[in-house]
């Protein structure tokens, strides 16, 4: 299946056509079946993205503070788990 969106140059070994452009192809599995025909588009517009994001500072800080929430939030969980390890394993080292 893979060969049907990037094998461009797979032909087939009985009439030598393209397999990606020429032939239809049908998969079946579990009751389900997919099928697969190319169809040529012609593109009407090419948008192109912008190269920089533009951020204002509100939005900026506002991520900053959740990231850094995120960060305390996270570590004082693996140390909560390293404690509870340690009490566990009645491990004479602290954390």
């Amino acid at each position: 299946m893979e060969l049907i969106f990037y094998g461009n140059n797979a032909v087939c070994r009985t009439c030598h056509r393209p397999l990606y452009r020429d032939h239809i192809r049908y998969f079946y599995y579990d009751n389900k079946v997919a099928i697969f025909e190319y169809e040529p588009i012609i593109p009407m517009e090419l948008v192109v993205p912008a190269m920089k994001m533009k951020l204002n500072r509100d939005d900026q800080i506002a991520i900053m503070e959740q990231e850094l929430e995120d960060v305390i939030f996270l570590s004082q969980r693996v140390r909560f788990t390293l404690l509870l390890h340690t009490e566990l394993w009645h491990c004479p080292y602290t954390v």
